[in-house]
């Protein structure tokens, strides 16, 4: 692989990972394999690949991604890259079982099937870690439309499951554009599309 930064000696764990990827026995492969990989963080990645329909990365396809080593724990992470090609189908199961070497080889636990799980719904269903910031149209997680305000309103921050978001429209006829926002110094927000909807109301 080409390497972006680092040493070009300093390939030791690089050649950890493919030999355990090369091992035969299948027991020996999966403890090896932990040994170099966060498995957490993987999980978590083919998570994402998932939700996102990411079926151009490395989980679903081999291809678009970069591996990083964390130099503390010297085990390697896996990041998404190029993504151009996502949401094309919103039916696809999130629990689509990887193809891509890493994925498929810890997919074969059990154990290792029931996190995903896990990660998945933390992963998809909580807003992790949102510090608010104030702002003119509002601070935190939440809704408005373009050139409103969302002050006074419900707003998300800290880590929380789904909530229910709502914005009321005085409309005159005219267009309006909602917006979905995220003020906030760090943390991460997941919106369900499939939710996003215009209510009339007598």
């Amino acid at each position: 692989m080409e390497l972006d930064r680092g040493e070009e000696s300093q390939r030791e764990g690089l050649l950890k990972l493919v030999a355990a990827l090369k091992e035969p026995d299948a027991a020996k492969q999966a403890a090896l394999l932990s040994a170099v990989v966060d498995v957490d963080a993987h999980l978590r990645f083919v998570a994402m690949e998932n939700i996102l329909y990411h079926w151009d990365g490395y989980s679903f396809n081999r291809n678009n991604y970069r591996i990083y080593e964390n130099p503390e724990t010297r085990r390697f992470h896996f990041i998404l890259h190029g993504m151009d090609q996502v949401f094309g189908d919103a039916g696809q199961s999130l629990q689509r079982a990887p193809g891509a070497s890493v994925g498929s080889i810890l997919w074969r636990t059990p154990a290792n099937q029931a996190r995903y799980i896990e990660l998945l719904l933390e992963t998809y269903e909580k807003t992790r870690g949102v510090v608010p910031i104030p702002s003119a149209s509002g601070k935190g997680a939440g809704l408005r439309i373009s050139g409103g305000s969302r002050q006074g309103q419900k707003m998300l921050k800290g880590d929380s499951p789904w909530e229910t978001l709502s914005y009321e429209i005085n409309s005159t006829g005219s267009d309006s554009v909602l917006v979905v926002e995220l003020r906030a110094s760090a943390g991460e927000m997941w919106i369900d599309r499939e939710t996003l909807r215009v209510i009339r109301v007598p």
